[in-house]
């Protein structure tokens, strides 16, 4: 399902890129801040977005990825899932 949202996104842009900024472990999440950027066809402009990629990890496999506006958000979203677990 991620992969098809992304190649729709995708097919619209003559190249893209998501450029991985850091890798901050927390517990069984991952946050990767990104930087994602697309050149659209005829274009020599790209365009940027900054965003919070959250993997995150059960018996040694990703088992979800989310991604978010910013880091307080990607965070308070992880707290939200583990709450709902424990509780």
């Amino acid at each position: 399902a991620i992969i098809d949202a992304f190649a729709s996104i995708f097919a619209s842009f003559e190249r893209t890129e998501l450029v991985p900024e850091e890798f901050i472990e927390r517990d069984e999440a991952i946050f990767v801040p990104t930087c994602w950027r697309g050149t659209l066809p005829d274009s020599d402009s790209a365009i940027e977005q900054r965003l919070i990629a959250v993997y995150t990890v059960r018996d040694g496999q990703v088992d979800s990825i989310r991604y978010f506006h910013g880091m307080d958000e990607a965070i308070g979203a992880v707290r939200a899932a583990e709450g709902q677990r424990s509780g």
